[in-house]
């Protein structure tokens, strides 16, 4: 991997009050410019755009980012629209697959229609490759005691983050990706079980950060 360098991407504020619809705009064109760009000068047959790094959770917004069309719009005119999802949407113009590994939600709704109409092969939620997977009680011991008939009602669990991913994480925006991710892990548990918990039935998650 010496030969190995990675491309420069765009740099989009945290703050949508900081880039302007034009600035915007320029993003999502340099985003499509990159990946053909990237596929001629390497010689690639195909690209795929995996997406990991982390912000702030997105709302879907009727009007903004609810339909395709909306968001095609949006993007075009530069309105506010996540990173994520700003590259979701080029690589999707692009028919390039992407997937996303991190806890926020670029494939919106909208971003998935986008993708059935072009054709093209999107996924991921969360690859929860780290603490999440093998030493939660989320994802391990409540997947057992679910299959083994043990109706769990309540979890609750502590993170203690350091560095930048504690400091990102502390902002409520940043945080609610993760909040809902990892709730995400136990619905999806108890979607899978209707004989334990019928369709109207809510459990309590509650999850922690420090």
């Amino acid at each position: 991997m010496e030969a190995l360098r990675p491309r420069p991407s765009v740099y989009i504020p945290s703050s949508s009050r900081t880039t302007s619809s034009r600035a915007r705009a320029q993003q999502l064109e340099q985003i499509r410019k990159d990946i053909p760009d990237l596929r001629s000068s390497a010689g690639l047959d195909r690209v795929i755009v995996l997406w990991t790094a982390t912000h702030r959770f997105c709302e879907v917004v009727p009007g903004l980012n609810d339909t395709a069309e909306n968001l095609l719009r949006t993007t075009e005119r530069g309105l506010q629209v996540s990173p994520s999802t700003l590259f979701a949407v080029a690589s999707i113009l692009d028919g390039c697959a992407f997937f996303t590994e991190s806890s926020q939600n670029p494939l919106l709704p909208a971003a998935l229609e986008l993708a059935c109409q072009r054709r093209v092969f999107v996924g991921g939620d969360d690859f929860k490759s780290g603490q999440t997977k093998v030493k939660k009680v989320k994802s391990v011991l409540v997947d057992f005691l679910i299959s083994s008939g043990l109706k769990t009602m309540s979890i609750v669990s502590y993170n203690y983050l350091g560095n930048n991913d504690g400091q990102n994480l502390s902002a409520s925006l940043q945080f609610r990706s993760k909040d809902v991710s990892k709730s995400n892990v136990v619905d999806d548990m108890v979607q899978s079980n209707p004989l334990l918990y019928i369709p109207s039935e809510e459990h309590d998650p509650c999850v922690v950060m420090k």
